[in-house]
């Protein structure tokens, strides 16, 4: 595939849009988190992230041009799909109501809380076979 300007102005970029205050006010900033020194501003969301894409469109145009690396987005997006049975799925649930948060979090929390805990046992047997 041809790596050209418009395949990477389709690729799906993570757009992060915050408002940010400095000495003569506030004002909206979007950036991309794959390259978070690429920004736009402006008074709205809409306006700073119309200004990110004229100057995303001149950057990848100019770093075509001069051969320079051009960062993809990650392909991990943070979402998967993931089929469980109807018991399964009314058992998580009812134990995120009884914590008072979403269903979504509930399992991260769980899934974060498991990988931890695998990644501190592979650390202490990887510390431990570097001894003998």
């Amino acid at each position: 595939m041809d790596k050209n300007l418009n395949y990477y102005l389709k690729l799906p970029y993570t757009l992060i849009v915050s408002i940010e205050n400095d000495n003569e006010g506030s004002c909206c900033v979007a950036r991309l988190q794959e390259i978070p020194y690429l920004i736009g501003t402006g008074n709205t969301p809409e306006t700073a992230i119309k200004e990110l894409e004229i100057n995303k469109r001149l950057k990848f145009d100019t770093d075509l041009e001069l051969g320079f690396p051009i960062p993809e987005p990650s392909k991990y997006t943070g979402q998967f799909h993931l089929r469980v049975g109807t018991s399964l799925h009314e058992s998580l649930a009812r134990l995120a109501a009884l914590e008072n948060i979403s269903l979504n979090q509930y399992i991260t929390n769980i899934l974060a809380r498991k990988v931890g805990a695998e990644e501190s046992k592979q650390t202490k047997t990887h510390k431990e076979l570097s001894r003998k």
